[in-house]
């Protein structure tokens, strides 16, 4: 399955092994980008189908973007395809000898949209069973000043202290960190009309 849908340079042992050293020796704390990382025509489509699906506001003092339902009740085809991946033993395997995680089969995935003035406070996704967190970037076109980025934040005993790494939400990107006490990270805020797409959510494990 891996090689239906992902980029193959991802698939070798020697790009593993670099990707692992870099995951483990990222600052703030554990993290890696895989850019171009599926196939471009999956990716097409997936942002096609998910741009079709109802998103529902979330307006509150932490956050104010748009969310799908849980993936996993969309009957879409390919939506249900993506998750298979997100599932699969083969991309569980490929993660667990990048992260040192040990994963179960269970994730969440959902879609989300910001729109202009969108954002995501500082935060720490730290929940029971929440082992490495993933953002898959369905944007398009993003720069600087559209703002939109996934920040990573220094910790001091476990409380955020400032922003050391800013990511633009880089088209068919994904996103993965360890989920932990100081794993604190936002999103900046939309300037844009530009949507601001992905799927997020979580794989779980210990």
């Amino acid at each position: 399955m891996l090689k239906q849908w992902l980029n193959p340079v991802y698939l070798t042992e020697k790009k593993i092994i670099q990707i692992k050293e870099s995951f483990t020796s990222s600052k703030p704390f554990p993290h890696y980008i895989f850019e171009g990382f599926l196939n471009p025509d999956k990716a097409l489509e997936l942002r096609r189908t998910l741009m079709t699906l109802p998103f529902s506001e979330k307006d509150a003092d932490l956050f104010f973007f748009a969310q799908t339902e849980d993936l996993h009740n969309c009957k879409e085809p390919m939506i249900r395809e993506f998750l298979e991946l997100l599932q699969s033993e083969d991309l569980h395997s490929l993660l667990q000898s990048i992260t040192g995680k040990k994963l179960v089969s269970k994730i969440d995935a959902f879609g989300a949209v910001y729109p202009p003035t969108g954002y995501l406070l500082p935060h720490d996704d730290l929940l029971e069973g929440r082992s490495i967190a993933y953002v898959y970037n369905l944007s398009q076109n993003f720069v600087k000043k559209d703002g939109g980025a996934l920040e990573l934040f220094s910790t001091d005993k476990h409380i955020p202290q400032e922003v050391v790494k800013s990511y633009m939400p880089k088209w068919n990107s994904l996103v993965i960190f360890e989920v932990s006490q100081d794993s604190f990270h936002q999103v900046s805020e939309v300037n844009t009309n530009n949507p601001r797409l992905s799927i997020a959510g979580w794989f779980h494990g210990c």
